[in-house]
């Protein structure tokens, strides 16, 4: 098979599945694709957006919220808990966990 004959046999199947592989990227999201866009559960969007951390529109009712999330402040939101690992002296670590030194 080709590599043409391989496209056409991905467009039948992404077809018969509902899907369109031209799709562009959804520029809002529901609380579990916000989930799923960054691998976290759902939960923690959850809290994340009732929270006020992570900016979200409510377009349902405060009784039962249908909430939307932007692209851009979910990576706003991904960015801002970005952290840099500071190393850990061996001092502060317990003993048990402290490396050995050659030759003890």
């Amino acid at each position: 098979m080709n590599e043409a004959e391989v496209e056409k046999v991905i467009e039948i199947v992404l077809r018969k599945l509902g899907l369109n592989a031209n799709r562009v990227t959804p520029e809002y999201y529901s609380i579990e694709d916000a989930a799923m866009l960054v691998s976290m559960p759902e939960a923690h969007i959850k809290h994340a957006v009732l929270s006020g951390a992570l900016l979200a529109s409510n377009l349902g009712s405060s009784g039962s919220p249908l909430y939307r999330i932007s692209r851009e402040n979910v990576m706003q939101w991904l960015n801002d808990h970005k952290v840099i690992p500071v190393p850990v002296s061996r001092h502060h670590l317990p003993k048990s966990h402290r490396p050995k030194r050659p030759g003890t």
